[in-house]
């Protein structure tokens, strides 16, 4: 669980029923939406949790500096949405997002 309090900059807790939460965020906020991981698997299916967060660059260099993996990098969709695909330490997948537009602010 270090891994992901590392990476987002939250404290992260595992609950009795194996749930894991992100909660109250380390000093400065948190990088990230507060989450839920759902150890919830079944014969042919795969949960990939997605986090949005402040700057998919800044979460990429957190990923592979704590060990984990880029799996895809920073990669456009559409007019204002950033995403990368990455691997935990233990090889749990998750995608991280990034929105920017008008409105919104703008992350190289």
């Amino acid at each position: 669980m270090a891994f992901y309090g590392h990476v987002f900059r939250c404290k992260v807790e595992r609950e009795n029923d194996g749930t894991v939460r992100f909660t109250t965020p380390a000093v400065g906020g948190c990088d990230g939406d507060t989450a839920v991981i759902d150890p919830w698997s079944a014969e042919g299916r795969t949960v990939i949790n997605y986090f949005t967060v402040a700057s998919v660059h800044d979460v990429l260099e957190r990923v592979a500096r704590h060990s984990g993996r880029v799996l895809v990098p920073k990669s456009r969709v559409g007019e204002r949405k950033w995403f990368g695909y990455c691997e935990d330490p233990e090889g749990n997948r998750f995608a991280i997002a990034e929105m920017s537009g008008p409105d919104l602010p703008t992350h190289g």
